[in-house]
């Protein structure tokens, strides 16, 4: 009754592509994806509420939990169908005021990330690139973070619009930037951009629930967090809406509803189970019988369930490498993680640094196995383009990578306290005082010397 209920007030389910996948693996849910996207109707609905009397929202939860997902495929598509919306959305990167003054200069399609699917790809716009412009207000907005709310709102008044500033994964602010007058300032430009609920302006940033205490190092951050949204994981209910109604949208069932029960016990334990639930749907999709319009319970087994699915699957990616391409594979991956186990977008060739050859053929063929995904530059060329692991899940559950992460850890933190000090150097002039000398020196460079492949950045 409850489901004939549900299916009254919300309509039939759209339907998809048979033969293309309703499931998104361990990619993130966005506009383009919002037909797929269930068990989250209420969530939304309540969100939605909220953001019309409060102008900045953080969405908080574990990693896995779908936050990305939420807003993108849930929440933004709803604005929309209530009127004009201007949706600029962007993750901070290691440059975040850098990042964020060119989502602005650009505009809302000028800089979408294509590889990771847009609101309309057939109607992505890519802009001339105004330089000039974007490195003023960059600077603008980094000394002076409060003029971000009068921005948003200029941008308002020009579009005849409602403007809704996203930033995604916020914590890549704590985890790519070492300069705390950085953190203070983007925490401030962005939970000070809005303030006042009468006005065409709001803000939503993602974040997960282990960096609160960095926000809260702040004001504004702390009083942004007085009104965050705790995102749980799915319960039972909702997750058999996340498996069965986008298979049914495409014509396909699971063989019971005894594997469905199945699956939803086997991640009700995890504070990470959408991207488990996801991924396993994914490879079962893959094995899905045509004849019969079904994935069966035999495939299940022989993906290792929703809990081994992620892990055989990754371990599989390896078994085919030869002795270098293994170690290029290790090398490269590790670059990707930041000591506090997060992803790290990097420059492609920056990735590759060291590797030769046999990095590229490893990155090639790590990318055609959605391991890493990579992200196209603003022109959709190959300059620009950033790599990355495609998502956290997999740092935190392959065996593999997760040793290969214990063994490097020292390496890791050493490796960004390097990094960070020298972009700090580089960004303050290069001044030959506050260069490492003595010790210090002495030290970097033994360490240097057990790391295979150090980055020529880093070098430099």
């Amino acid at each position: 009754l409850v489901h004939e209920l549900r299916a009254m007030v919300e309509g039939p389910a759209p339907s998809l592509d048979a033969e293309g996948s309703p499931f998104r693996g361990l990619l993130p849910f966005t506009e383009a994806h919002r037909s797929q996207f269930f068990g989250r109707e209420s969530d939304v609905l309540a969100f939605l509420e909220r953001l019309r009397f409060t102008p900045v929202l953080p969405v908080v939860g574990p990693s896995g939990a779908g936050k990305s997902s939420f807003v993108q495929a849930g929440v933004i598509p709803r604005l929309r169908e209530q009127g004009r919306w201007t949706v600029l959305t962007l993750r901070p990167g290691a440059r975040p005021f850098d990042v964020l003054a060119a989502r602005i200069v650009r505009g809302e399609d000028g800089l979408w990330d294509q590889s990771s699917g847009g609101r309309d790809s057939s109607s992505t716009r890519v802009r001339p690139v105004d330089a000039a412009a974007e490195e003023a207000l960059a600077t603008e907005l980094r000394e002076t973070p409060g003029k971000l709310n009068l921005t948003l709102q200029r941008i308002a008044e020009r579009d005849a619009s409602r403007v809704l500033l996203y930033v995604d994964q916020l914590e890549e602010l704590f985890t790519h930037v070492a300069e705390r007058e950085v953190h203070r300032s983007f925490l401030d430009a962005v939970c000070m951009a809005a303030d006042d609920p009468s006005l065409p302006v709001r803000v939503v940033f993602s974040v997960r629930d282990d960096f609160l205490v960095n926000l809260s190092a702040t004001q504004s951050g702390r009083q942004a967090l007085a009104q965050l949204t705790l995102l749980r994981s799915p319960g039972p209910e909702a997750l058999r809406e996340i498996l069965t109604r986008p298979l049914a949208a495409t014509g396909y069932v699971f063989e019971d509803d005894a594997l469905v029960d199945e699956m939803v016990r086997a991640v009700g334990h995890e504070a990470a189970s959408l991207p488990l639930v996801q991924f396993a749907c994914s490879q079962l999709w893959e094995r899905r019988d045509r004849a019969s319009r079904r994935l069966s319970r035999a495939s299940y087994e022989g993906i290792g369930g929703v809990e081994g699915a992620l892990a055989r699957h990754a371990d599989a990616v390896l078994e085919g490498l030869a002795d270098d391409q293994t170690t290029a594979a290790r090398e490269l991956l590790l670059r990707l993680i930041t000591p506090e186990q997060t992803r790290r977008r990097v420059p492609v060739p920056r990735a590759l640094e060291g590797l030769g050859e046999v990095g590229q053929s490893v990155l090639n063929h790590l990318v055609a196995a959605r391991t890493l995904v990579i992200r196209k530059s603003a022109s959709g060329g190959e300059a620009g383009a950033t790599v990355e692991i495609v998502h956290e899940s997999l740092i935190r559950g392959w065996n593999t990578l997760r040793r290969w992460f214990e063994e490097a850890h020292h390496d890791l933190v050493f490796l960004e306290e390097v990094e960070q000090a020298a972009e700090l150097w580089d960004r303050r002039g290069r001044r030959a005082d506050e260069a490492w000398q003595g010790p210090a020196l002495h030290d970097a460079l033994a360490k240097a010397r057990r790391i295979r492949a150090v980055p020529t950045e880093v070098q430099a």
